[in-house]
C-alpha cells in the first residue's frame, strides 16, 4: 500500500490548528492522519474499556495481544505490601509499593465505613502506587487494595483488617463546638463571676459595703468625735443548723479596716452543708482594698460537692480557684475534677505566658498565649492538622501533597516513578541528581545542554539544493562538508549522504559515470565507483551511511569525480548529516 509523508502542518496560528484538527479526525487527507480513539480500539477488540471514577473510561490491554515484558506469560497478581493511608482535610491519600510481578495493569481502591471487607465498595482504580481518595471533612474508614493484572485476574486484598483513615474537622467547626462548650461550663462560669464582695450592695451580706455600714452604726459616736474618721473591726459569725431533712454549718472571720474613703476586708469563710440529696464542703478566703470608687481584691475557692443524680447515681465535683479583680477586670485560674472522668484547666486572662525562672532571658524558653494566637520558640507535636501553613523554612523527611504550588524549588536529590504535567512554569529550579524512568517532551528549547555519559544522539547537517557540474580529467569535486565538535569524550558517529546526480544534457552517447569519496579529516571512510548518472527522467538518488569513531573536532567530506568524458554530469540537492552517539 501506498504511503504518504505525514500531512501535518507546522505553526500555532489558526489556520495551522484548523487544518491539524480536520487531518485527526479525518475530514482532510487520505484517512492515514485521523486519530484513533478509544472506542474505535474497543470496538475493534484491540482493547478492553475501564471504568473510573466520574464515569470516565480508560483503556487496557488485551491479554490476547501483550504479554510480559520478556514476552512471558502474566503472572498472577500478588499481594500489595506496606499500605499506609494518610488522612488530610478532606483527602485521605494512599500510597503501597509498586507491585513486583509481570503484567500488572492497574490496582483497586476499596473503602468501608467499618474494619469489615464485605461491606468495603470499590472507589476507584489507578495505574501508579498513590491514589488520593476525595471524602470531605470528619470521615473515618478503613481502606483496601488489591491489583489487577492485564488478563483481568485479581490478585489478594492487603489483608483482612483495613487501614484506617480520617479527614480532620474543619477548624472553624472544632473551634465554634469548643467555644459552646466553655460557655456552659461551671469553671468558666465561676472565674468570669466578679467578687461580689467587692462591689456587692449594702445589702448583700459579708459585702465590703455591708461590713462597712454595720462597723460604721455600731461606732457612730466614736467616729463622730474624733478629728478624722478611722475606725476597724474584727467580727466572727456562726451559723449552726439541724433538720430533718439535712445539716449546715457556717463560720465568717472578718477583719475590716477604714480610714475616710479607704478601706480593706479580709474574710474567710467556711461552709459545710449536708442534705438528702448531697453534701457541700467550701471556704472562701476574699482580700479586698478600696480606695474611693476603685477597688480590688483576690479570692481563693476550695470546694468539693456531692450530689446525687436523678437516676440514682453519685456525682462528685472539686474545684479549686483563685480570682483577681482589678477596677473593671476579672482573672483567674482554675481547675475542677468531675466523677465521670472529665477535668477541666481554665485561665481566664488577656495573656497567658510560661517561662523558666532559671533561664538567663525569659525569651528563650517562652510560650505565651496572646489575642487568641500562641507563641513559643520551638514545639514538639506528633501530629498536626493545620488549614493553612505559613512558614519561612521547611525541612522533612517525607511529604505527601495532593496539590503544590511551587515558585522555585531547590532539589538535591529526587527520584519520580510517574509524573504526569499538563501544563509546567517553573520560575527557578536547580536539581543536582534527578532520575527520571520515562519522559515525553513535546517542545524544549535549552541554552546549553551536556550529559556526560548518558543515552543520547546529537545531529549535526547540512543541506545545499543548487548543482555542481563535474568537471572532466577524473579529479575529484568536494559537493559538501562539515565539522563535528569537540564533545569532549570519544563518541560513536553514524555518519550519511544524499545527492541527486544527473546528466544534464545529450552531449555523447549512454550515461554518464560517478565515483563517490566519505571523507574523516581527509582519511576515506566510503567509496563508491562506477555508478551511472542518467538524464532528467532517470535521474538517481543515492545515499549511504557509515558508522565511525571520533575524538576531538573531526571534518567530514563528500566528493565526487566523473570518470568518462561522454556527458556533462552535474551534482544537486546535496546533503551531509552526521548523528552523534554518545552511547
Amino acid at each position: 500500500m501506498s504511503r504518504s509523508k505525514p500531512g501535518f502542518r507546522a505553526g500555532r496560528d489558526q489556520g495551522a490548528i484548523t487544518e491539524n484538527l480536520e487531518l485527526l479526525t479525518g475530514q482532510r487527507g487520505n484517512g492515514l492522519d485521523k486519530a484513533v480513539t478509544v472506542r474505535q480500539l474497543a470496538e475493534l477488540g484491540l482493547a478492553r474499556l475501564r471504568k473510573m471514577g466520574s464515569n470516565i473510561y480508560v483503556p487496557s490491554f488485551d491479554a490476547g495481544l501483550i504479554t510480559g515484558g520478556n514476552g512471558d506469560a502474566p503472572q498472577i497478581p500478588t499481594k500489595p505490601l506496606n499500605m499506609a493511608a494518610n488522612g488530610a482535610f478532606h483527602n485521605v491519600l494512599l500510597s503501597w509499593d509498586k507491585p513486583n510481578y509481570r503484567g500488572h495493569s492497574y490496582t483497586e481502591i476499596w473503602r468501608a465505613p467499618t474494619d469489615n471487607l464485605a461491606e468495603a465498595e470499590l472507589v476507584g482504580t489507578t495505574n501508579a502506587n498513590l491514589y488520593a481518595d476525595a471524602v470531605g471533612a470528619a470521615l473515618k474508614a478503613w481502606y483496601w487494595v488489591r491489583f489487577v493484572n492485564i488478563n483481568n485476574q485479581r490478585g489478594p486484598y492487603t489483608g483482612p483488617g483495613g487501614v484506617y483513615a480520617e479527614t480532620s474537622r474543619a477548624i472553624d467547626d472544632i473551634l465554634e463546638e469548643m467555644a459552646g462548650e466553655l460557655s456552659e461550663s461551671y469553671l468558666t462560669k465561676h472565674l468570669q463571676d466578679r467578687i461580689s464582695l467587692v462591689d456587692g450592695p449594702t445589702s448583700l451580706p459579708g459585702s465590703v459595703a455591708s461590713r462597712l455600714a454595720a462597723e460604721t452604726q455600731a461606732r457612730v459616736d466614736a467616729i463622730l468625735g474624733e478629728a478624722s474618721a478611722r475606725a476597724s473591726a474584727v467580727t466572727t459569725e456562726k451559723d449552726e443548723r439541724t433538720s430533718a431533712d439535712g445539716a449546715l454549718g457556717q463560720r465568717i472571720d472578718t477583719v475590716v479596716a477604714k480610714a475616710g474613703e479607704n478601706a480593706a476586708l479580709i474574710q474567710q469563710e467556711t461552709t459545710a452543708r449536708t442534705s438528702a440529696d448531697g453534701a457541700l464542703g467550701q471556704r472562701i478566703d476574699t482580700v479586698v482594698a478600696k480606695a474611693g470608687e476603685n477597688a480590688a481584691a483576690i479570692q481563693t475557692t476550695n470546694q468539693a460537692i456531692a450530689d446525687i443524680n436523678a437516676d440514682g447515681s453519685a456525682a462528685y465535683q472539686a474545684l479549686w480557684s483563685i480570682k483577681a479583680l482589678a477596677a473593671d477586670i476579672t482573672a483567674g485560674i482554675g481547675l475542677l475534677a468531675r466523677s465521670d472522668g472529665t477535668s477541666e484547666f481554665a485561665v481566664a486572662a488577656g495573656r497567658m505566658a510560661v517561662f523558666d525562672p532559671a533561664s538567663p532571658t525569659t525569651k528563650d524558653n517562652l510560650f505565651v498565649v496572646e489575642g487568641g494566637k500562641v507563641y513559643m520558640n520551638t514545639a514538639f507535636i506528633k501530629q498536626a492538622f493545620i488549614e493553612q501553613l505559613a512558614a519561612a523554612q521547611i525541612t522533612a523527611d517525607r511529604v505527601n501533597a495532593l496539590v503544590a504550588n511551587i515558585v522555585s524549588a531547590q532539589i538535591v536529590d529526587a527520584a519520580i516513578t510517574r509524573a504526569k504535567l499538563a501544563q509546567a512554569v517553573i520560575g527557578s529550579a536547580q536539581i543536582d541528581a534527578l532520575a527520571v524512568g520515562s519522559a515525553h517532551i513535546q517542545d524544549l528549547s535549552v541554552d546549553t545542554l551536556k550529559i556526560a555519559g548518558s543515552a543520547v544522539s546529537v545531529p549535526i547537517g547540512v543541506y545545499t539544493q543548487d548543482n555542481i557540474t563535474l568537471s572532466n580529467g577524473g579529479s575529484w569535486s568536494t559537493v559538501q562538508s562539515l565539522v563535528i565538535p569537540d564533545m569532549g569524550y570519544p563518541v560513536n558517529v553514524l555518519i550519511g549522504f544524499s545527492c541527486r546526480v544527473s546528466k544534464s544534457d545529450s552531449v555523447g552517447t549512454g550515461a554518464g559515470i560517478v565515483d563517490y569519496q566519505l571523507l574523516r579529516d581527509g582519511s576515506s571512510l566510503l567509496q563508491a565507483e562506477n555508478l551511472n548518472a542518467y538524464i532528467d527522467d532517470g535521474m538517481q538518488m543515492l545515499s549511504a551511511a557509515r558508522m565511525s569513531s571520533a575524538n576531538g573536532a573531526t571534518s567530514i567530506t563528500l566528493r565526487v569525480r566523473r570518470v568518462d568524458n561522454y556527458a556533462s554530469v552535474a551534482v544537486g540537492y546535496r546533503t551531509l548529516y552526521v548523528i552523534v552517539l554518545k552511547r
